[in-house]
């Protein structure tokens, strides 16, 4: 459907009543307008970076797409076919088809392991198809896949939320040196196959670090040399939209504009097909002095890291507990006690008493005795309380 067309000036009533007329009729006002000439045969990228698929990538996916439920159809067979068997035999009764039953039952289970692969949820991972060693534009969401081992497999890919570090902490101004701290926040284009191919490609994560990491310093560059040092410190936004720009990189001003106004907004994401990923944000935070933006720069990796440690603390702690309750059938309670006195983290005091009872040194190696004889005491102190007062008060009395 095409969008409404304005009337150009010398469009008149009975020009605009005469289109709706049969053009056999020979009329002059009957004859329908032009259409206009298609546009280029390359798909224009929208506002968000993404453009549609060509007609030969459409080829290529539906190839894909058809591969795939030929492949899982003589996968499952595959896997059925020792199963059936081991019934069939099974259901003779004698011994050696008992055996054979067990044979045809633990060649499945084997077909099973190597035939099934899981692309896990957490972390969240995406899979791409590969045929006779090969990538192929077909892509398998997380759970559980059939493979045939070197000839149709799949290889996973994290596509994680990542952060990558742009900052840098010299950059020149009209009349001093600043530090700009930034950075960007980035998944794999995971909805489009040839997005997760190139980002396979250039190397996954730390190719496109590499790959980032020089425009983005030039743009910074070159959009700190136009200030001064007073006006750059307070730039933020001027630093974040120049590298924008930068990465965007496309030679239509408008259309750039565009982009750049729908990612601020938050209602688009830049997709960069060059290297494969999705940028949800770029943050310029703070811009100082470049030991300032050194230091603010190793609180944050500090921070970070500190961050990963403590929630690997937290899931051994957890891992902990729950095999001592499991394994040994302690309490919630007393397996958290176990453990931090394990780990030293708290302290609890054993008093020791060691008594010696005359007459009984050497003589009683177990400590079986030493019981009774604690007891007999504690009796003997008891008793022998009252008669020690009342002979001293006799002999206060004479």
């Amino acid at each position: 459907m095409h969008g409404p067309v304005l009337p150009s000036e010398d469009d008149t009533p009975g020009r605009n009543a005469g289109t709706d007329q049969n053009p056999a009729e020979g009329s002059e006002h009957g004859l329908p307008r032009p259409e206009p000439e298609p546009a280029v045969e390359t798909p224009a990228p929208t506002a968000s970076g993404r453009s549609e698929y060509t007609e030969e990538q459409q080829t290529e996916m539906a190839a894909a797409a058809s591969l795939e439920h030929r492949m899982n159809v003589l996968a499952g067979l595959l896997l059925v076919l020792p199963l059936a068997l081991g019934l069939y035999y099974l259901a003779g009764g004698v011994w050696v088809n008992f055996t054979q039953a067990l044979c045809c039952f633990a060649a499945s289970g084997l077909l099973a392991i190597l035939f099934i692969k899981e692309v896990q949820a957490t972390p969240k991972q995406i899979g791409i198809r590969t045929w006779m060693g090969g990538r192929i534009p077909y892509l398998v969401q997380e759970g559980y896949c059939l493979v045939i081992p070197f000839i149709w497999d799949v290889i996973r890919i994290d596509v994680m939320d990542k952060n990558t570090d742009l900052s840098q902490v010299r950059v020149a101004v009209k009349n001093g040196t600043i530090g700009v701290l930034a950075s960007m926040t980035w998944h794999p284009d995971y909805k489009n196959p040839f997005s997760v191919i190139r980002y396979l490609d250039v190397g996954q994560a730390a190719g496109v670090e590499d790959i980032i990491s020089d425009p983005t310093n030039q743009g910074i560059r070159e959009y700190a040399i136009t200030k001064k040092m007073e006006k750059a410190l307070k730039d933020k936004k001027g630093f974040r939209e120049a590298i924008i720009s930068t990465i965007v990189n496309v030679e239509d001003e408008a259309l750039k504009s565009e982009m750049i106004s729908s990612f601020n907004n938050g209602s688009r994401h830049l997709v960069l097909r060059l290297v494969g990923i999705e940028i949800l944000q770029i943050t310029v935070p703070d811009i100082g002095l470049p030991d300032y933006i050194q230091k603010a720069r190793d609180d944050l990796a500090k921070e970070e890291l500190e961050q990963r440690s403590e929630k690997t603390e937290r899931e051994h702690f957890r891992d902990s507990i729950i095999e001592l309750r499991d394994r040994i059938g302690l309490n919630p309670e007393k397996a958290t006690e176990t453990w931090l006195l394990f780990r030293k983290l708290i302290k609890k005091d054993v008093h020791q008493e060691q008594i010696e009872v005359s007459g009984l040194e050497g003589k009683d190696p177990l400590g079986l005795t030493t019981p009774l004889h604690l007891l007999s005491r504690g009796m003997q102190a008891r008793q022998g309380g009252q008669p020690q007062q009342k002979g001293k008060s006799n002999k206060e009395e004479e």
